[in-house]
């Protein structure tokens, strides 16, 4: 069966048993929309019905607007357009990678209970009482939830004084597996669970390595006493620890609603991570990063710097280096820098200001070499005068194996 263009209008059910198209047009089904064990392929148009879109074959949305009660399928994906489900969705995978899906659950259902990928687009999940947003639960098969990219939104419910996480275990559904490596992700969860993770005497493992993650709590959550928990690691046995990072320019002013081009720890996720209306970025690093650790920040290719810290500013580089911290060299071009074993231009951060280089004291030289060039095969560059200003740094040849601890290589000269 095969819908393109005009209205279709019927108070009982549209049903096909092998693949059903929907390309344009308007549809409007007072109970069903059924292709049993086949397929719906949704690519654009205005579909709504009154109960349920599915049955125990596949749906698939790639264009124009979906409001039903329900989606059941064996497979749903979405790539792009709109889907709404007043009451849900479950079955046995959801893959989200465009588009934007809003769901909310029935009383003491989850908005949404299926195994669970998303890896772009927007994703709103509202629990209904007692219940999780994204349910990651220990039916069989076991029902996981994982975030690579995206923005998710998932909220849990609260009733009778029992509650769902946002994500993961609802107060009567134990819970599975949550993964994020990337993406922008809120969870709050119920009055008496998680925001991500346990709820009731139910928990869940938490796994993150990646994304801005903003939740309410992560682990477990306990009504009445329970003991609802789970473990919060990057997969490998190691325990992560939320760092904040509040990205603010020259001003002061925090930079809101901007994406991230690259973070200074390569292992951490930031497809599609974004800071939030503060200007804030939530992100869970593994305890080997200890506070104190130099990072940065590029967002709209500016680079803000600053130290990790359970609460860190990070302001827009300005010149100033310490050699002392972090490690590499420094090699400075007329248009950037970078910190390294060896000068490489596709590792050089875009910078055309002047210099202040700090670290050791007139007892301590410091351990790297600095070495000022023209371009990157050592051609001369005109029109990039800057200075630089040595504030306290102890230049001892010696310590540097005989080398040149500061260098002006061919292409460039000193004033």
């Amino acid at each position: 069966m095969a819908i393109s263009g005009g209205t279709v209008t019927t108070s009982e059910n549209i049903s096909s048993s092998g693949l059903m198209t929907i390309s344009s047009g308007t549809v409007k089904v007072g109970k069903n929309i059924n292709s049993g064990t086949g397929t719906v392929t949704i690519t654009g148009g205005t579909v709504t019905t009154g109960e349920n879109i599915g049955g125990t074959g596949s749906v698939t949305v790639s264009g124009g607007t979906v409001d039903t009660h329900n989606i059941t399928a064996n497979t749903l994906a979405v790539t792009n357009g709109k889907v709404t489900a007043e009451t849900g969705i479950k079955g046995g995978t959801l893959n989200v990678s465009g588009g934007t899906l809003t769901a909310s659950g029935e009383n003491e259902k989850a908005a949404i209970n299926s195994d669970v990928t998303i890896s772009g687009g927007s994703v709103t999940a509202n629990g209904g009482s007692t219940a999780a947003g994204l349910a990651a639960t220990m039916e069989k098969p076991v029902k996981n939830v994982t975030i690579s990219g995206g923005m998710v939104i998932a909220t849990g419910g609260t009733g009778n004084g029992l509650s769902g996480a946002g994500i993961g275990a609802g107060n009567k559904e134990a819970g599975g597996k949550v993964t994020i490596s990337g993406g922008k992700v809120v969870a709050k969860g119920g009055d008496y669970a998680a925001g991500i993770g346990g709820a009731g005497m139910e928990s869940a493992d938490v796994i993150i390595t990646g994304g801005s993650v903003k939740a309410s709590s992560i682990g477990g959550g306990g009504a009445y006493g329970g003991a609802g928990g789970g473990s919060l690691t990057d997969g490998k046995g190691n325990s992560v620890t939320l760092k904040t990072f509040t990205l603010q320019d020259s001003s002061g002013s925090p930079v809101t609603d901007t994406a991230i081009d690259a973070f200074t720890i390569p292992t951490y996720g930031i497809k599609d991570v974004r800071t939030d209306t503060e200007g804030k970025l939530y992100f869970y690093l593994p305890n080997s990063i200890t506070d104190g650790t130099p990072v940065t920040v590029t967002a709209d290719s500016t680079g803000y710097e600053g130290s990790v810290s359970g609460s860190a500013t990070l302001k827009p580089f300005a010149g100033d280096i310490d050699l002392s911290q972090g490690s590499g060299n420094l090699y400075i071009w007329g248009d950037g820098y970078m910190r390294g074993g060896s000068a490489n231009e596709s590792a050089k951060k875009t910078y055309t200001g002047d210099y202040t280089l700090t670290g050791g004291t007139a007892e301590s030289a410091t351990a790297n070499t600095v070495t000022v060039m023209g371009d990157y095969n050592g051609n001369p560059v005109s029109g990039t005068e800057k200075t630089i200003t040595l504030n306290g740094v102890n230049i001892d040849v010696n310590s540097q194996s005989y080398a040149c601890a500061f260098s002006i290589q061919a292409g460039t000269g000193a004033g």
